[in-house]
């Protein structure tokens, strides 16, 4: 999903309207803030430790910016922007810690 909206973002912004620069700036964006909470999202689960909690919610989030990015027109690109950073900036730790979970020996 990550690699779908690093290359579709850009061109959907200038297909909405905006000038090549602020197309990048929103893939800018997006990426900085998906690796902000890349970091402070697994910070966060140490304090309240139910993983299906951050899942579901990491999972809507993403689900409501992409609702967003589909059918936004100015502003709501940027909001988009961020609820996707967001969502798979907090889904990213989870898929590496899943697979951890399930391997029951250290080999």
């Amino acid at each position: 999903m990550y690699y779908s909206i690093v290359t579709w973002l850009a061109p959907m912004a200038e297909a909405m309207g905006l000038s090549k620069v602020y197309a990048g700036i929103a893939v800018t964006v997006f990426t900085f803030v998906q690796m902000v909470s890349s970091f402070l999202i697994p910070i966060a689960l140490n304090g309240y430790n139910r993983r299906h909690f951050w899942l579901i919610g990491c999972s809507l989030i993403m689900l409501m910016g992409l609702i967003l990015l589909i059918f936004s027109h100015g502003i709501n690109l940027w909001v988009s922007t961020v609820l996707l950073g967001i969502g798979l900036g907090g889904l990213l730790p989870f898929s590496m810690m899943l697979r951890l979970d399930e391997n029951f020996n250290a080999s």
